[in-house]
């Protein structure tokens, strides 16, 4: 038999290779274990032998602590010292110490001295040192300070281990007595051999002593003794070429920290391992050869029955494939078979592929059909002609909370009916043959849902009969709400628009209007200063000036809704606004109305026209009065509120923010809807004919918006009404909410001159015939270029521009720029009754602007321009 004919060989060299590397891999770990096992115990033998060496150490260094301690009060040491100290003889002192230190010869004492008070060696035992003081040793000047000290470490002594002892007597020193050994290489020695390895202390700079001959220190590793000194840890290393082992391991003496280096011979430790490791190989070999011929009996026991296998293979082969094969071998057995089993298995693999072919078709048809409907985002449902679900996607189930629809009857599992609704599209779409739609809102969950609905006849391919419906369903709720918003919004932002062209007509009359009440007020005025009290036509004109007057509060009125008007903003607490109106309120309401307040604690401040804010009150309160022609009571509330995203959708005009709540309710007879789209509109009022001008609550209106703010107002009719300001909210101290001192007053006249700048001619006539007697100067111009001719023409000082804002060609703002070019330090004063110009943002007015509203009386331009020149 080849080995390429047969599994056997193969079989047997695997398991042989097998076992030897089973054997090997059990060789190496019990040759590492053993190892192992030795190094535990040498590192036992060398923590022992550390700790024989740092007991000797701690038990000499407590001998000569001990012995300083009992040999500085030997009194015949300190006379000799006392008598050097006196008489500077030192034999004295000599024969104590020779005395004392013959006693010491037993003992590990290479160092026995004593110094003077300045550290100058007096006394020293032989061997002696070689210096004459001990400058540099540590713990020397606190012995010299008079307290006892200990210390290790290099120094003017070597390497040593010193107790010092101050010698005193009756409260005075007289000098130390110096005690201690040195770290040595005999002492190193000595430990050798008492523990039969060798010894070494270092550092990691240097070797301070060693048991090894001065040629063989070269053994410890410098790096090692750092390792082991920085990383406070023992250090074990084993050489099997030397077979020396090393253990170094950080010691401490007194203070300092040192390395101490144990090297032991391992020589009958390699001796054993080199016994124990033949001992190992001559059992693997004795198992490897067991193992080998177990394997062949392994191998030949496999092969036979495959052998059998193989020939009943072919001959299926041949009878089933109707083929002449011959049973010839391809390989060894494990091949044949194989090649024989590939030829039975390709005729199944034929058939096989078909049918796999038509599985897989379906399937993609399947999971193409299942990810339409999985990526419908509406409700889908096909039906049969009896409207039972064959089919449906989740969402409809999710949507009426069902787990398991189909093979339930429609009507039944989705709204809850024992028979079809009347008005179903599918009934419809199954009846005509024809798509159906329905809209219609139905509860799911305890909410109101609007559905759309569309149902298709489901029709054969080929013969076009109805099998089936399709009902496809559109959640349209959130459209719904879209839509009912957007309707609302529109029709809100056709109020605004109405309200702002409005607002823009009303300004604009308003303004003209200005002008002519302006030379109206002023030319009466002008004429009273030239009647005698007596005369009949006093009367008259006092008449026209109260017309005047009421018109321009008309005006003022049409400003204020317009938002025109100017305001002079300043921080104000609304709780302190409403208490001092109390009194005036009540007397507005009358007897048999209740004025009810309820302040906020902690409000925030408002910036907002004081004068403005009392008119907008007093209006709502002369509304609520009149809304309670039978009595009733009106209420006065405010808060702190923030106004969110979800307020400001529904209500146009108002912006997110913190703000201060102002709500003024009556129990009056209410508005009813189509007189609340016009509640805010200029000359629009419910009241009798002649009662009121409808001019109230547009000016409420105009004074809220012109002030940033928002306002609201929700009425049910015999129920009240109840209006709502919201103001923003601001962070000031109480210091803000200061009241201002009033102006000092001022005279009226001067002698100054004055450009005056109006391209009305009336309002520019009557302003020079009402300054000029008062003794100005006045330079008029018709319009901006005529006053900067003027300005430029003439060579006296201009002491005061007085200009109007709005005229054609030029602001007065950009006027009085190209004149402050010309003039600096020239005073401006500005005067208009509008407020869309250059020197007012949102109606208020610039910082460091003067500003007179037009219509003017005469003694307030007097104030004005006597103020403005005197600033």
């Amino acid at each position: 038999m080849r080995f390429k004919d047969s599994l056997a060989y193969p079989l047997i060299i695997i398991i042989s290779l097998v076992a030897a590397a089973t054997l090997y891999i059990g060789y190496s770990l019990n040759l590492d274990t053993l190892r192992e096992t030795i190094q535990a115990r040498e590192i036992d033998k060398s923590q022992a032998i550390y700790r024989a060496v740092k007991d000797k150490i701690d038990h000499e260094i407590k001998e000569i602590v001990v012995l300083s301690q009992v040999l500085k009060t030997r009194r015949q040491l300190l006379n000799g010292l006392i008598h050097f100290y006196r008489q500077g003889e030192v034999d004295p002192l000599q024969n104590s110490m020779d005395l004392i230190y013959s006693s010491l010869q037993e003992l590990s004492v290479d160092f026995f001295l004593i110094t003077d008070q300045q550290g100058k060696i007096v006394y020293q035992a032989s061997p002696p040192t070689g210096r004459e003081d001990l400058s540099g040793v540590w713990g020397l000047e606190e012995a010299l300070a008079g307290k006892e000290s200990l210390s290790a470490g290099a120094g003017p002594l070597g390497w040593a281990i010193l107790s010092l002892a101050p010698l005193s007597l009756e409260g005075k020193q007289y000098g130390v007595l110096v005690l201690g050994f040195s770290l040595s290489h005999d002492f190193a020695r000595k430990i050798a051999a008492a523990t039969g390895t060798q010894i070494t202390f270092s550092t990691a700079y240097q070797i301070l002593a060693s048991s090894w001959p001065p040629k063989d220190r070269g053994q410890v590793n410098l790096d090692r003794v750092t390792d082991s000194i920085l990383g406070k840890r023992p250090v074990y290393a084993n050489n099997s070429l030397t077979n020396l082992s090393s253990f170094y391991t950080p010691i401490e003496i007194v203070d300092e920290t040192v390395c101490l280096v144990i090297n032991a011979d391992t020589t009958p430790i390699a001796e054993l391992l080199g016994q124990k490791r033949r001992q190992l190989v001559l059992s693997l070999l004795a198992v490897l050869m067991v193992t080998t011929v177990m394997g062949s009996g392994l191998a030949i026991a496999i092969v036979r029955p495959l052998k059998k296998l193989q020939n009943r293979s072919l001959a299926a082969v041949r009878e089933f494939t109707e083929k002449d094969i011959a049973l010839n071998r391809w390989g060894n057995e494990i091949d044949t078979l194989s090649r024989t089993l590939e030829l039975m298995l390709a005729a199944i693999k034929s058939h096989l592929q078909d049918l796999h072919r038509t599985q897989e078709t379906l399937r993609r048809e399947k999971s193409f059909l299942d990810d339409i409907f999985a990526s419908i985002q509406d409700g889908l449902n096909v039906l049969d002609l009896d409207y039972n679900i064959i089919r449906n996607n989740a969402v409809v189930e999710q949507r009426f909370g069902h787990t398991q629809l189909v093979g339930q009857k429609c009507y039944r599992a989705i709204h809850g009916r024992d028979e079809i609704c009347e008005d179903c599209p599918c009934r419809v779409a199954k009846e005509t043959g024809k798509a159906s739609y329905q809209s219609k809102q139905v509860l799911i969950g305890g909410d109101e849902t609007w559905i759309e609905i569309y149902a298709f006849p489901l029709k054969d391919r080929d013969t076009g009969e109805i099998t089936g419906i399709i009902e496809y369903s559109r959640d349209v709720t959130e459209l719904k709400a879209t839509e009912k918003t957007l309707r609302l919004r529109e029709e809100q932002l056709r109020q605004a628009a109405k309200m702002e062209a409005v607002g823009r007509l009303a300004g604009g009359v308003a303004h003209d209007f200005n002008n002519i009440l302006t030379v109206i007020l002023g030319e009466c005025e002008l004429l009273l200063q030239h009647l005698p009290e007596q005369d009949p036509m006093v009367g008259e004109v006092r008449g026209i000036l109260e017309a005047t007057r009421r018109a321009a509060s008309l005006t003022q009125h049409l400003l204020a809704f317009s938002r025109k008007q100017v305001l002079q903003p300043q921080p104000l607490d609304l709780n302190q606004v409403v208490a001092n109106m109390e009194r005036m309120l009540r007397r507005v309401l009358g007897e048999d109305i209740v004025l009810v307040t309820n302040p906020a604690a902690d409000l925030g401040t408002v910036k907002v026209d004081l004068n403005q804010l009392e008119q907008v009150i007093l209006n709502l309160a002369a509304n609520a009065r009149d809304a309670m022609p039978q009595g009733g009571a009106m209420t006065i509330e405010t808060a702190n509120v923030d106004l969110n995203e979800d307020y400001v959708l529904q209500h146009l005009g108002a912006f997110p923010g913190a703000y201060v709540m102002l709500a003024v309710s009556d129990t009056g007879v209410g508005v009813d809807k189509e007189d609340m789209a016009h509640i805010f509109e200029p000359f629009f009022t419910t009241k009798e004919q002649g009662r009121g001008t409808g001019l109230g609550l547009s000016m409420v209106y105009g004074i809220v918006k012109q002030s940033r703010g928002h306002i609201g107002v929700y009425s049910e009719v015999g129920h009240g009404t109840t209006f709502k300001i919201y103001l923003p909210r601001y962070d000031l101290t109480p210091q803000d909410l200061a009241e201002p001192s009033p102006p000092p007053a001022v005279a009226a006249g001067g002698t100054e001159t004055i450009l005056l700048v109006e391209d009305e001619a009336g309002v520019r006539d009557v302003v020079c015939r009402m300054l000029e007697p008062a003794g100005y100067r006045i330079l008029p111009a018709a319009g901006p270029q005529e006053a900067l001719e003027v300005s430029r023409g003439y060579q006296g000082p201009i002491h005061l521009l007085f200009t109007d804002v709005v005229m054609p060609g030029m602001s007065g703002r950009e006027l009085a720029d190209r004149i402050l070019a010309q003039r600096p330090g020239l005073k401006v004063l500005f005067m208009s009754g509008y407020t869309e110009n250059a020197v007012f943002h949102h109606g208020v007015l610039d910082l460091g602007i003067s500003f007179i509203n037009k219509p003017f009386k005469y003694t307030i331009l007097m104030k004005k321009v006597r103020e403005v020149l005197d600033a």
